[in-house]
């Protein structure tokens, strides 16, 4: 939208609320825009399952089943590891993109989550959808003597 200044008018020709606007009114002018519709994606969510023959049968079947990405948490006390579990479900698969629920922030140093992205990404040809977070709260911390940092 572009905002536009109305010019005082000296005489209104009618009584209309347009005509009656003074210098100091602001009106919103809406610009006509078209838009590309994005198609409507759903996700899997999970934490893993029992083995690997199990891990590879549900990635694939939710690339059968049309689901756009496939996603880990990551989480200290339930599933799988996310960077290995989401490398053999790129593996197993060719279109579904993977990705993580957010990695929390305090269990990895960046740098090297950065360099383990990247590298996934790259093996994936470009597949991943990286996801941050701080983490699920401090019950995920009981199982690590880990330490939340304090919010900045």
């Amino acid at each position: 939208m572009r905002i536009r200044q109305v010019k005082r008018r000296k005489k209104p020709s009618s009584s209309t609320r347009m005509e009656r606007l003074t210098r100091s009114t602001w009106v919103l002018k809406e610009r006509r825009t078209r838009s590309i519709p994005q198609p409507f994606r759903f996700t899997v969510v999970t934490a893993g399952v029992p083995s690997h023959t199990a891990w590879v049968a549900l990635a694939r079947r939710a690339e059968e089943l049309g689901s756009a990405t496939l996603v880990v948490p990551d989480r200290t006390i339930i599933g799988f590891a996310p960077l290995t579990a989401l490398a053999v479900a790129a593996e197993a698969t060719t279109s579904l993109r993977i990705g993580s629920r957010v990695f929390c922030n305090d269990y990895r140093h960046p740098a090297l989550l950065a360099k383990e992205v990247a590298t996934l990404d790259v093996l994936s040809d470009g597949r991943f959808e990286l996801g941050l977070g701080s983490g699920h709260g401090i019950t995920s911390n009981w199982a690590f003597p880990l330490r939340m940092r304090a919010p900045a």
